[in-house]
């Protein structure tokens, strides 16, 4: 999906990628992302929402 915004006269494009959460969860409550070198908790709570921390 791609969405074109204006801004200060000119276009900013954006790119936005959908995964289903059991897609990256699969088994696991916790899932680890590294973003810039540094790293990131994704957890699923008792409530199934979803929790991000560093």
């Amino acid at each position: 999906m791609e969405i074109q915004w204006k801004y200060n006269g000119n276009t900013m494009e954006i790119n936005e990628k959908k995964i289903e959460s059991k897609e990256i969860f699969d088994q696991s409550k916790i899932v680890t992302i590294i973003h810039d070198g540094q790293e990131y908790q994704l957890r699923v709570t008792k409530a199934n929402k979803l929790i991000l921390t560093k």
